[in-house]
C-alpha cells in the first residue's frame, strides 16, 4: 500500500486569503419603510453599494456618525460630486426632494459616462417654472428617461419629499437604463 502523506509538501501553494465580506447591503434601502422619506445618507449608501463599494477618503462631516459603511458612502458621494456635503455637514438624515433626487441621479449617470443630454423643456408641466434653475436640466433628463415621473394632475411637485418606496422604483429604472 502507498503511504498517505499527513502534511502538505513545502512546494504546495498556500491557500489564498479569504477577503472580508462588506457589511454593506442594499437592505439599507430595501429594509427601510417604503413610506418613510429617503435621506441623503440612505441614498449615498445605496449608490455607493451599486458602484461597487469604492474606497474614499473620510470627509469628516460632523453628522456622518461612526458606521464605517456610511462613512465610506458619504465620503464617496461627496468626493465624486454626486451628493455634495453642506459645509461641515453631509445632511445624512436630511430628506431629499424630487428635484434633488433628479440632480443626484443626473450626476450619477454622468459619472458613469452616460448620455445626459436633454431635448425638451418643462413647459408642459403646470409647475415647471417652480423647478430650481440649478436642477432644471437634471429634472428634464430624469423625466425624459422616466426616472422621475410627473403626476396625473400635470404637476411635478419638485419640492415634494421622495419616499423610500418611490426611490426604490427610481433606482430600478436607473439600473435598467444605465
Amino acid at each position: 500500500p502507498t503511504p498517505v502523506p499527513t502534511a502538505v509538501p513545502a512546494s504546495a501553494p498556500a491557500a489564498a486569503p479569504v477577503a472580508a465580506q462588506p457589511r454593506a447591503t442594499l437592505a439599507v434601502l430595501f429594509g427601510a419603510n417604503p413610506t418613510s422619506p429617503i435621506t441623503r445618507g440612505i441614498l449615498a449608501e445605496t449608490l455607493w453599494i451599486l458602484s461597487g463599494l469604492p474606497a474614499a477618503e473620510n470627509a469628516g462631516f460632523t453628522d456622518q456618525g461612526t458606521d464605517e459603511d456610511l462613512i465610506q458612502a458619504v465620503a464617496w458621494a461627496n468626493g465624486s460630486g454626486i451628493i455634495p456635503g453642506r459645509g461641515d455637514r453631509f445632511g445624512v438624515d436630511d430628506p431629499i426632494s424630487r428635484e434633488e433626487i433628479a440632480m443626484i441621479f443626473f450626476r450619477y449617470a454622468a459619472q458613469r459616462g452616460k448620455d445626459v443630454r436633454i431635448s425638451s423643456d418643462l413647459s408642459a408641466w403646470a409647475d415647471g417654472a417652480a423647478v430650481s434653475a440649478g436642477t432644471r436640466d437634471a429634472v428634464i433628463w430624469a423625466l425624459e428617461r422616466e426616472v422621475v415621473t410627473g403626476f396625473a394632475d400635470g404637476y411635478l411637485h419638485p419640492a415634494q419629499t421622495v419616499l423610500c418606496g418611490e426611490a426604490i422604483e427610481m433606482i430600478k429604472v436607473i439600473q435598467q437604463k444605465l
